[in-house]
């Protein structure tokens, strides 16, 4: 694998379909126009790709492909149109010598480890015989995974308050952006939360109930719960094919509502006009 993100045979522009998902959470009626007018941000940053400053002080280089700029880039700039940032937030793909991805809050810099991609590859390739099916999965859970960095970047950087576990928020947040309301969001947010489900360990040890992480298999139920409770009729497969069980599909249209309306307000005042 060259680059990080897989272009799908239909566009690069993967993340522009996301970003409409981020755009779309905020045209509910909770944001009103007089809820926006209140907000009054300081606007002195923006989403930049690359290492952050604090890291090229360390020497740190960032060896990224022309491809994974590019799409980093397509991602700051229509985050730009969106976000009103204090400060610059950098976005950055790296090899890190681990299957991770993270938010530094000290460099204020969201990193993509180049062997997260690589580790969902194997997994998905034991998921899927067919092999576009399998790289699509990879593109789908490496952007669900961004997401998810993103939102622990806002937290940061706009000081929300979270209550509960803030991963599980991420999670929430990832599942609304992408969920764009599209058969490809709907499949993305599905691999995104498959990928936790297939590599969860099978085995529990004491890290699986200490953990800021729920357990994989957690997240993919709370995942497409949203999901489904995002248009039930729409997803109602989820619940036909016992996916989701039915006990918990009973909750879903709820949670998500209650979910999409707290991201509403905490990120409102945050938003461009």
């Amino acid at each position: 694998m060259n680059h990080y993100f897989i272009a799908r045979p239909a566009a690069l522009a993967v993340a522009t379909f996301m970003i409409v998902g981020i755009l779309g959470i905020y045209t509910f009626p909770l944001v009103t126009n007089a809820t926006r007018a209140q907000a009054k941000p300081a606007g002195k940053g923006s989403f930049k790709v690359g290492a952050s400053p604090l890291r090229r002080e360390k020497s740190i280089k960032v060896n990224m492909s022309a491809e994974d700029r590019q799409v980093m880039q397509e991602l700051a700039t229509e985050m730009n149109k969106v976000f009103v940032l204090p400060q610059d937030v950098y976005l950055s793909v790296n090899n890190c010598g681990v299957a991770n991805a993270f938010y530094d809050p000290n460099a204020r810099e969201i990193i993509m480890c180049t062997e997260l991609a690589r580790f969902f590859e194997q997994a998905f390739a034991k998921e899927f015989k067919d092999k576009e099916e399998a790289a699509e999965a990879v593109d789908d859970s490496t952007m669900f995974v961004f997401f998810h960095e993103l939102g622990h970047a806002l937290i940061d950087i706009f000081d929300l308050p979270v209550t509960g576990r803030e991963e599980d928020a991420v999670d929430q947040l990832s599942t609304l952006i992408v969920a764009d309301g599209s058969e490809e969001g709907a499949a993305s947010v599905f691999n995104g939360a498959l990928s936790f489900a297939i590599t969860d360990e099978g085995d529990l040890d004491e890290s699986a109930f200490w953990d800021e992480h729920s357990m994989g298999r957690q997240r993919f139920y709370n995942i497409i719960c949203l999901l489904y409770g995002q248009n039930p009729k729409a997803h109602k497969d989820l619940v036909n094919e016992e996916v989701l069980p039915k006990a918990r599909a009973q909750r879903c249209p709820s949670e998500y509502q209650r979910t999409e309306k707290a991201w509403g307000t905490l990120l409102s005042p945050h938003m461009k006009n």
